[in-house]
C-alpha cells in the first residue's frame, strides 16, 4: 500500500502543536517533527507498505498544496494527524484526499483523540473522512491499511451506508518495540526548532508511552495507560538513524524520561558507550530524580530538564492529584542547579 501520512496545515499560517497529543496554536518560537506520522511510519515500513510524511503544519503549505502533493504521490491511504482545537479544520484533509481520488481511504489519528466531542456527529459532518481511529491509533490503523475488514477492527468509527459503526475501544500497544523504528529519513530538519535546544538540527525521540500519574490537568495519565517503555537497544537504534542523518540535538519526549531508573541508567550508559555526542533535553517528575541519575544523564549529553511546578501550594498540587510535594520539586531543582545542568519549571 502506498501511504500518505500528513500534519495539516495550521491556524491562519501559525503551527499547531499536535505532536503525541494536543496543545492548540504553538505559543513559544517552537517547531517540532510530528512524531506521531513517524511512528506510524515506522510500523508501515515494518509491515512493507511504502510512506511519505509530509509536515504541512510547520512547512506552512495550504490545502491547494497539499492537493498537489496528493496527486503526486498517487496514495491508497491518507492518514492525517489531528486534535480536538482544529479537528473540524483539519478534516480538510480527507475533503482534498477524495478530490483527487474518490477510492483513496482517509483516516485521522491523534493520542488525544478522545477529547474530540461527539465522534459519530463529527464522522457525519464530514462525508469524506472514512475512519476516526478511537484511541491508540497504531493497531487499529494498520489492520485497516493491511486489509482486514472495519467490522473486524476493534478501535474505530465508520461509515456502513447511512450508519456510523462504533467498534469499541483500540487495542492498545503491549511492547512498543513491536512498531518497528520510527522514520526521521527525508523530514525537513531544517525547520525544526525548540526555545530550550543549543544546538541544531534537532529532532524528537521518544523512549516510553504514558505516565505513572494522573493529574487532572493532563491527558497522558488518562489516555496513555500503563505506563511502556521501549527497550534500550530500539531506541538506540533510533539513534544510530539519527546520527547518520546530521542530527546534533535530541527532544526526549517523553512524560517524565527517568521514571524508569533501571532505563534511563542504562540508555545513558550506552549514548557514552557509542559516543553519539548529542545534546539533549527531556521532561522528569520532581521525585524521580536523584544524583546517580542526573550526573549520568549529564555526561551522556543533557543539558536541560523541565520539571512539571504548576503550583507553589502543596493544597493545589494534591487537589489537581500531582502526587509530588513543594518540598519534592525544591530538592529536584536544588539537585538539577548542583548537577551543573538548566532546569525549567
Amino acid at each position: 500500500m502506498r501511504v500518505l501520512l500528513i500534519d495539516p496545515p495550521g491556524v491562519e499560517g501559525l503551527p499547531v502543536g499536535r505532536v503525541l497529543g494536543s496543545f492548540g496554536i504553538n505559543k513559544a518560537d517552537q517547531a517540532w517533527p510530528p512524531y506521531d506520522l513517524q511512528i506510524i511510519a515506522g510500523y508501515c515500513k515494518k509491515n512493507s507498505h511504502t510512506c511519505k510524511i509530509i509536515d504541512a503544519n510547520n512547512l506552512k503549505l495550504s490545502l491547494k498544496d497539499l492537493k498537489k502533493e496528493i496527486e503526486a504521490f498517487s496514495p491508497q491511504w491518507v492518514v492525517y494527524l489531528t486534535c480536538f482545537q482544529t479537528f473540524e479544520l483539519d478534516a480538510g484533509v480527507a475533503k482534498v484526499a477524495k478530490e483527487v481520488d474518490p477510492s483513496i481511504k482517509t483516516a485521522c489519528i491523534s493520542l488525544s483523540i478522545y477529547s474530540v466531542e461527539d465522534p459519530e456527529g463529527s464522522l457525519r459532518r464530514h462525508p469524506y473522512l472514512d475512519y476516526i481511529i478511537w484511541g491508540e491509533p497504531e493497531v487499529p490503523l494498520m489492520r485497516l491499511i493491511n486489509g482486514e475488514s472495519p467490522e473486524a477492527v476493534a478501535g474505530i468509527y465508520y461509515r456502513r451506508e447511512e450508519q456510523i459503526i462504533f467498534t469499541g475501544e483500540a487495542e492498545r500497544v503491549k511492547n512498543l518495540d513491536e512498531l518497528g523504528i520510527p522514520v526521521h529519513d527525508g523530514m525537513p530538519f531544517e525547520i525544526y526548532r525548540c526555545p530550550l535546544a543549543r544546538r541544531r538540527p534537532l529532532t524528537i525521540v521518544n523512549c516510553s508511552r504514558g505516565c505513572i500519574n494522573w493529574c487532572i490537568h493532563c491527558q497522558a495519565g488518562a489516555f496513555q495507560k500503563p505506563l511502556r517503555y521501549r527497550s534500550v537497544e530500539s531506541v538506540m537504534e533510533e539513534m544510530r538513524e539519527i546520527k547518520g542523518l546530521g542530527i546534533k540535538e535530541i527532544k526526549f519526549y517523553d512524560c517524565s524520561l527517568p521514571t524508569n531508573r533501571k532505563f534511563v541508567l542504562e540508555l545513558c550508559e550506552a549514548m557514552i558507550r557509542e559516543g553519539f555526542n548529542f545534546t539533549w533535553h527531556c521532561n522528569a517528575r520532581a521525585d524521580r530524580v536523584d544524583r546517580e541519575v542526573l550526573e549520568i544523564m549529564k555526561r551522556s549529553g543533557c543539558h536541560t530538564i523541565s520539571i512539571g511546578c504548576e503550583s507553589g501550594n502543596d493544597e493545589i498540587l494534591k487537589n489537581m492529584r500531582k502526587n509530588e510535594t513543594v518540598e519534592e520539586i525544591e530538592q529536584a531543582v536544588r539537585l538539577v542547579k548542583a548537577s551543573g545542568m538548566r532546569v525549567l519549571m
